[in-house]
């Protein structure tokens, strides 16, 4: 019985050692970067708009960044500005980075020509006081832009001032107008 006595309490401090010993310094672990929400994308855009993008991480710190667009790396900020300089397909890949792993988010964008995404609008004008405007309403962004004619084409306008404008079409990608003039 007395062995049983100095048994238990030998056992007990054996374990005590060991759960000390087994024990390290957890604050030495790094956790990978962690993405708040989808980690796919999509968005579109019209030529010579920009898009912020941003890295949408749970927490920022110690942590490094890189933005590739179509593979070709392109930042190391923890956002980018995409500005498409052509119309098509884009993938943006941002990759975030620490001592604890890396994680990747891909934004598929889709970048629509100057006047792709909507439709135009031919406004007849005022015979003798104004010759009329093309305007174009954006898909996107809900908005109509109003002198687009002469916005694109500064050198050329659509005179005489006793014209009026009455037609538009698209044939080939361009437009053509048709004036009643005199």
């Amino acid at each position: 019985m007395k062995n049983q006595f100095f048994f238990k309490p030998l056992i007990a401090i054996a374990s005590l050692m060991l759960l000390t010993v087994s024990c390290n310094n957890d604050d030495d672990f790094t956790a990978p970067p962690v993405i708040k929400g989808e980690q796919q994308l999509k968005d579109t855009l019209t030529i010579g708009k920009t898009l912020q993008l941003s890295s949408k991480l749970a927490d920022r710190k110690n942590v490094s960044f890189e933005w590739a667009v179509d593979g070709k790396v392109v930042g190391s900020d923890s956002t980018y500005i995409f500005k498409p300089e052509t119309r098509g397909d884009f993938k943006i890949t941002m990759t975030a980075k620490n001592d604890g792993g890396n994680v990747a988010l891909t934004y598929d964008i889709h970048s629509w020509g100057a006047y792709e995404n909507g439709f135009f609008m031919i406004n007849e004008g005022w015979f003798g006081h104004g010759t009329g405007t093309v305007g174009f309403y954006r898909y996107d962004t809900k908005a109509v832009e109003d002198s687009v004619f002469v916005k694109v084409n500064p050198d050329k306008d659509l005179k005489p001032a006793t014209s009026t404008l009455e037609f538009g079409t698209i044939i080939n990608k361009k437009l053509f107008l048709v004036s009643k003039v005199g």
